[in-house]
């Protein structure tokens, strides 16, 4: 009986010895595939930042092996006060698009984020007729190309003489979107039902169940949510060149900005497009990097169940 529990006790060392190997090379290859994929990502943000503060743009054009050599801010100063990169009074056409881009988007995404709030806490949680036809419906609606609604906005916005004003890049984005819809509501229905018929019961409104219970709840997937709307928001260049005409300092947004870069002629032309791309992608970075945390939890809660 010793000799058998002996062998037993050496046959489970050598399971748990050869489980913790396995777990081992499992995870060193799970790291190896995570640095392939991560320098995928980061490589061309590298070669960008570095070209941006080379005197020849792309690394290179100057056959230097030192990438870090011969560096200056000649990029920046031609993209923010350059001949190419201002308006004829000396202002800063990034800085303007930038301006202009922040005016169309902060108010569209904030309440559009409200608004989309609201149809997925009545999706998730008002008990109604047709709830989930309506639902099914609005789900239907992501099938259809943005592109396709184009021509008839267009129309509507020419008629309501609100061509090439902000009203065509704003409205729109405000009445929320349905994927917002959708994944909110994922969140929405993991709050117990118990919370909202106790407050119920003591004679509070849906409104307030919304504002006072669920938003606090689900604070990690509205930020990650706004986060996406922001950044979808702040990098569209088909609404601005389709609906702003003119070349006043208030038609230009930071991507239109961006693309008139391409039509200029300047000696340090690509550094300074690579310098424009760099100081564009520093708001969002910035707001990645704050709401770090509360993104991957947001995504995570707004997953399907």
């Amino acid at each position: 009986m010793r000799v058998e529990y002996v062998r037993n006790s050496s046959n489970a060392k050598k399971k748990v010895q050869t489980t913790k190997r396995e777990l081992l090379i499992e995870r060193i290859g799970s790291y190896i595939v995570l640095a392939i994929l991560a320098s995928i990502v980061v490589i061309p943000f590298y070669i960008l930042l570095v070209s941006s503060f080379k005197t020849k743009g792309f690394i290179g054009f100057n056959n230097d092996p030192n990438p870090f050599s011969n560096m200056n801010f000649e990029g920046f100063k031609t993209a923010l006060f350059g001949s190419i990169a201002t308006f004829d009074d000396g202002s800063s056409k990034i800085l303007l698009g930038l301006r202009n881009t922040f005016i169309i988007v902060l108010p569209s995404t904030v309440i559009g984020l409200f608004t989309s709030a609201l149809s997925a806490y009545a999706a998730a949680k008002i008990r109604f007729k047709g709830r989930n036809v309506i639902f099914y419906i609005m789900l239907i609606t992501t099938m259809i190309p943005g592109i396709v609604m184009m021509t008839p906005l267009v129309t509507i916005f020419t008629n309501l003489d609100l061509y090439n004003t902000y009203f065509p890049l704003m409205v729109p984005g405000m009445f929320g979107t349905a994927m917002c819809v959708f994944f909110l509501r994922q969140t929405f229905m993991a709050i117990p039902d118990d919370y909202i018929d106790a407050a119920r019961l003591d004679g509070i409104s849906h409104f307030k169940i919304f504002w006072k219970i669920v938003v606090p709840l689900s604070a990690p997937s509205l930020i990650s949510q706004g986060i996406l709307g922001f950044v979808a928001g702040y990098n569209d260049y088909l609404g601005p060149l389709l609906y702003l005409r003119g070349d006043d300092q208030w038609t230009v947004t930071l991507q239109t900005v961006l693309n008139e870069f391409l039509g200029q002629s300047s000696s340090n032309l690509y550094q300074a497009l690579m310098a424009a791309t760099v100081l564009s992608l520093i708001p969002t970075v910035v707001i990645f990097i704050l709401c770090q945390k509360f993104f991957v939890k947001g995504i995570v809660n707004s997953g399907i169940k």
